[in-house]
């Protein structure tokens, strides 16, 4: 159990949840750092023990009583053995290790190197972009930032030249983007991209769309693709997220004109079956193919009318979602690229408020090049605070060594006294060229740029920057001590979740003879309780069942029966085989069972009865024999056999460590501990 919360925890990013955590240690008191337990040779103090604990508790709703110690006091050795053995196979020197480290490193500095004021106004001003929803069009003229200044220029013109033509006659806005405009879509859609809202397309449009009011041509701007004009077609509140439920019936890719009519009229019966008043879960059970779903009665995750531009839905979807108009409404049938479609609306609810979504904006704006505002503030704060003094005359004299190889990405680091020329200053460290030369060497590719101070200006201000970060960065476990904490529960955990894996869960999956042994000694743990074998028939009407009832009494096939009432409706029949135990909850099996002295006693078991089960509902069963209780086959009970073989395999693991690594605590520590928890 705690192997699978730690790494739980471990893949989390906790964020500022983890100041959260620390206020709370706070409220208990500060710990003094005493040794609480041993392991051979290595010590846990009172304050690791108890922060682990704290973090693992619901303090909001209850405060922890000793039996929680008490238990944590019995996994949390458990956890240390394990990861000491990590340590013992040197599996924290492994490259794949340290690339996955530095990964979950650099999420978890994310938050301390960005300006938190910054980030907090980004969040406000994301929130209320994502309270409206924007239709617009637009004209791009492409440029790329690396471009030639000429044909930066010529971008330039090109578009102004545009905007003065939509000044001169803005209702041309469609016909000028189908003819000017550099997006290739233009040509058919005039330059409109729909409605959208906050963090769905690039910030510098985003900005520009919301500045612009509704009717209005904006003026020229730019992101990384080049030059815009965007025109905001329509404004409307955001209308909330919805939530349906689903009935698919699915299309084989390229599916051919006679499939798609084929797929079409059966779902327009099942349509036809909701607009009766059968029950659209009843429907979804027999009839969807949205395998991720259907076990759900075809209920789906809340999401918003633009969800199709973050790749979730198809726009056809969300189109056809949003124009229901009350809970309970069914869509008519509508195709997509993955099949023929019905939905039902469930529920519509209101963008949630600005605190209950901070997590989402702040992670948002993260992924986001906004996030740049924040960082760009924290760079500034770092040059302030440690003292950030620059030499441009050493930079110009070393640009002045570098030849035009650079322009192509061929230029090789040298040797020479202009290396060690110092280019800034941070805190008490030294930049000199020759690091600086190490990063252009990393770093160059071909450019369009004809200017070598003017490239080496480029990489010089990324460089710096990148350092400036760095600096703090190589200083947060210090600076930081919540970082210290919440990094060395990342590292373990992670060597934790890998020697789990080697150890215990793929061992119990590839060992096969283990595996074999396990069962053999366990074999009767696994057993199937008594089952009655049974085809379940669903038919559609009484007649069909009466029908099926005598086709089988003859003797016809399955197939033959299936097809034989298929023929004018696909929902007519269908036909499920199986090996029922008393608790798989079917009504009609339970009442076999009910009966099953009866059946027992019959020397032909083949039996053939009818039920009703509604109006557009009913039931044949057919039952081939009975199987009374017997041992499972380990293909049978595969999953719950690998399961408790890794339970075993698990446990001889930390024996093995407790073996090598005694724990011991010291009681009068403990029960100083566990006392604060008891009143």
């Amino acid at each position: 159990m705690f192997v699978i919360f730690a790494v739980h925890c471990m893949k989390r990013i906790a964020g500022l949840g983890c100041m959260a955590l620390f206020g709370m240690v706070a409220l208990y008191g500060q710990r003094p750092n005493d040794t609480l337990f041993t392991y051979g040779p290595h010590a846990v103090l009172v304050d690791e023990f108890e922060r682990g604990f704290l973090k693992n508790q619901d303090l909001e709703r209850d405060k922890p009583g000793a039996d929680k110690v008490d238990e944590y006091r019995r996994l949390y050795p458990r956890f240390k053995l394990k990861v000491q053995d990590a340590y013992d196979l040197r599996m924290d020197t492994l490259p794949e290790f340290i690339r996955e480290l530095s990964g979950y490193r650099r999420q978890l500095a994310r938050p301390y190197l960005s300006d938190r004021e910054v980030s907090d106004a980004l969040m406000v001003e994301g929130y209320e972009r994502m309270r409206f929803e924007v239709s617009t069009s637009h004209i791009l003229i492409l440029s790329r930032t690396d471009d030639l200044p000429e044909d930066t220029m010529r971008a330039w013109v090109k578009i102004q030249a545009i905007a003065a033509e939509l000044a001169a006659n803005p209702g041309r806005f469609n016909d000028v983007a189908r003819e000017k405009s550099e997006d290739p879509s233009a040509k058919d859609n005039g330059g409109d991209l729909g409605y959208f809202t906050a963090f769905q397309f690039v910030y510098p449009y985003e900005s520009m769309a919301y500045q612009t009011e509704p009717g209005q041509i904006s003026k020229v701007f730019r992101t990384n693709y080049g030059y815009h004009i965007l025109r905001v077609n329509a404004r409307r509140p955001n209308a909330g997220s919805m939530k349906v439920a689903h009935l698919m019936l699915r299309l084989t890719p390229n599916a051919g004109e006679e499939e798609i009519i084929r797929i079409k009229a059966k779902m327009d019966e099942i349509y036809a079956e909701s607009q009766k008043g059968v029950p659209f879960e009843d429907l979804v059970a027999r009839w969807s193919e949205d395998y991720t779903t259907k076990p759900l009665k075809g209920e789906m995750d809340y999401f918003y009318s633009t969800a199709h531009l973050t790749g979730d839905l198809t726009p056809e979807f969300t189109d056809v979602a949003f124009r229901l108009t009350g809970n309970g409404e069914v869509s008519q049938p509508f195709r997509t690229a993955y099949g023929w479609h019905l939905i039902r609306r469930l529920d519509l609810k209101p963008l949630p408020a600005f605190d209950d979504m901070k997590a989402i904006l702040r992670q948002n704006i993260a992924n986001d090049s906004r996030s740049y505002k924040s960082t760009r503030s924290m760079i500034e704060k770092i040059r302030k605070e440690y003292g950030f003094k620059e030499y441009p005359e050493n930079l110009e004299a070393f640009s002045k060594t570098v030849d035009t190889s650079v322009l192509q990405a061929k230029w090789l680091r040298g040797k020479g006294p202009q290396y060690d020329l110092v280019l800034f200053e941070l805190g008490s460290e030294k930049y000199t060229a020759d690091f600086f030369a190490g990063y252009v060497v990393a770093n160059q590719r071909p450019s369009k740029l004809r200017s070598v101070p003017a490239l080496l200006s480029n990489h010089y201000s990324n460089w710096a920057d990148v350092v400036t970060l760095d600096y703090l960065d190589r200083r947060l476990p210090e600076k930081f001590p919540e970082f210290r904490y919440l990094y060395q529960e990342y590292k373990e955990g992670i060597l934790l979740f890998n020697l789990a894996q080697e150890k215990v869960w793929n061992k119990a999956v590839l060992d096969t003879n283990g595996l074999r042994s396990f069962y053999e000694e366990n074999r009767s743990k696994y057993v199937w309780n008594d089952r009655f074998d049974v085809t379940i028939y669903n038919a559609r009407t009484q007649p069909i069942m009466k029908a099926v009832v005598k086709q089988l009494k003859k003797g016809i096939s399955d197939d033959s029966i299936y097809r034989f009432h298929t023929q004018e409706s696909q929902l007519n029949l269908s036909i499920q085989e199986g090996k029922f135990e008393a608790q798989d909850s079917n009504v009609f099996v339970n009442e076999i069972f009910a009966n099953k002295a009866k059946f027992i006693k019959r020397k032909n078991y083949t039996h053939v009865m009818g039920r009703r089960v509604s109006d557009d509902q009913w039931i044949v069963m057919k039952i081939h024999g009975f199987l009374s209780a017997q041992p499972k086959e380990l293909d049978e009970t595969k999953g719950p056999a690998i399961s408790d073989y890794q339970n075993r395999l698990e446990e001889a693991w930390v024996q093995e460590m407790q073996t090598k690594y005694p724990v011991r605590f010291r009681e009068d520590t403990y029960q100083a501990l566990r006392a604060r928890y008891s009143r």
